[in-house]
């Protein structure tokens, strides 16, 4: 293998680590600076800042570093350079609340794996069917996420940037509902507008299945299902932090990106292996299968909020 392959990796592998290292406490903060009926409606400023960062990232450094440009590499350190100011503004501007405050529940915090271990030994188990229930979700959207091209191309017969370009519909719509999700939460609940988004969901993917034409007919589907998994994205997190002592929000909102990031490393692999010994056509009812499944899950959550 070439050695810049292995330094390329590595870079990543590094990336991946210092990205880990810094997002979920950052994210952590978010809990901890906002009361927990109001955690909903954070979290969709969040994800919509989040997803408003990304559109502007293609709009932007897609024009501005091209091949053509002479300057393709250039957007690397620029990007970099961008995330440390944004780090030391954090740093700068945004403080911690008082340990005393944040930790009222225990005068001495546990370790990392005292505390892990108290999470999976507790007996009430809504937090590890939610979190369950976290992982089915996610590796249901990521596999689609993953394999919808190829679907797109095999199955409907279109052109690989035109499968890839129906996606749009799909963040578009989520970027639209992530502020009105959270709101729609404080006023109803978080767990029933899970519930009703893992619906929505289920019903989007299992329409998609019958497609035989896709233009509008999946635009339409995708638009909708952003919208509904909007309602389940925006919500899921502060109810994980609702079910941690203040002590421990750190670690759970670690345990939140664990579930998500393992479903999103074993999506493709599941997704794929299936099929390729069933069908390309089975990618739509194994994600809906796997949001019937997240529902079940979530219907066994009692410490919701």
């Amino acid at each position: 293998m070439d050695s810049s392959l292995w330094v390329l990796i590595l870079v990543i592998v590094i990336m991946n680590i210092a990205m880990a290292a810094f997002r979920a406490p950052t994210i952590a903060l978010m809990p901890d600076l906002t009361p927990s009926p109001l955690r909903s409606k954070a979290n969709g400023i969040v994800n919509f800042m989040g997803g408003l960062g990304s559109i502007l990232f293609y709009a932007v450094f897609t024009t501005l570093f091209t091949e053509e440009k002479g300057n393709i590499y250039t957007d690397f350190p620029v990007a970099s350079i961008i995330m440390i100011i944004v780090l030391l503004i954090l740093l700068k501007f945004i403080r911690e609340p008082r340990k005393e405050i944040v930790q009222p529940d225990q005068g001495q915090q546990d370790g990392p794996i005292k505390a892990l271990l108290a999470v999976i030994k507790d007996k009430e188990a809504s937090t590890k069917l939610l979190l369950a229930a976290i992982f089915l979700w996610f590796i249901g959207w990521n596999g689609v996420e993953t394999y919808f091209t190829l679907y797109g191309t095999e199955v409907w017969g279109l052109e690989k940037d035109t499968a890839a370009q129906y996606l749009t519909y799909f963040s578009l719509a989520f970027l639209l509902m992530a502020i009105p999700s959270g709101f729609i939460a404080s006023r109803f609940g978080r767990k029933k507008i899970i519930l009703l988004g893992l619906v929505g969901m289920f019903l989007m993917l299992s329409s998609a299945t019958l497609v035989g034409v896709p233009w509008p007919t999946v635009a339409i589907l995708l638009a909708i299902g952003g919208l509904f998994w909007a309602l389940i994205n925006i919500n899921s997190f502060p109810m994980v932090a609702d079910m941690a002592p203040a002590s421990r929000l750190g670690l759970y909102t670690g345990l939140y990106y664990f579930s998500s990031q393992l479903a999103a490393i074993l999506a493709p692999p599941v997704f794929g292996f299936a099929m390729d010994i069933t069908s390309r056509q089975a990618m739509f009812p194994m994600a809906a299968v796997s949001f019937v499944l997240s529902f079940l899950m979530l219907m066994g959550v009692r410490q919701a909020e």
